[in-house]
């Protein structure tokens, strides 16, 4: 199973290394732009598509708001996905050049156990 799991990683490794160079800097010009945002990890979602993670520290605050980002590394595109935060959300369209939609919520609509409730991260 380990050997597995190393393989596995090895290919990715590989294909992250394959990437042309003017690719990795498109990306990382794109990434830089949203400097408000801590990048943190990404993956291969397929063979030329990746999935960019990261978090915007909340001032006074606990918890971070996250910022998902995709690329299509053959079309050169760009797409900004979701993110949790409320303050940074139309800058974020704004950069990245796409619509705006407002994030709601939980709480405000559903009634669960498993959710975060404003007043208990403050």
């Amino acid at each position: 199973m380990l050997l597995v799991l190393d393989v596995r990683l090895l290919l990715k490794w590989r294909k992250l290394n394959k990437m042309e160079h003017k690719i990795k800097i498109w990306v990382q010009e794109i990434l830089s732009k949203l400097n408000f945002v801590n990048w943190d990890r990404f993956i291969f979602v397929e063979e030329n598509y990746i999935s960019v993670f990261g978090w915007i520290d909340r001032k006074g605050e606990l918890i971070k708001d996250f910022v998902v980002l995709g690329f299509d590394l053959n079309k050169k595109i760009s797409y900004f996905i979701l993110t949790s935060s409320k303050k940074y959300s139309k800058r974020i369209s704004k950069i990245m050049k796409t619509e705006h939609f407002d994030c709601e919520r939980i709480e405000n609509f559903y009634d669960i156990p498993n959710m975060i409730k404003v007043e208990e991260v403050k």
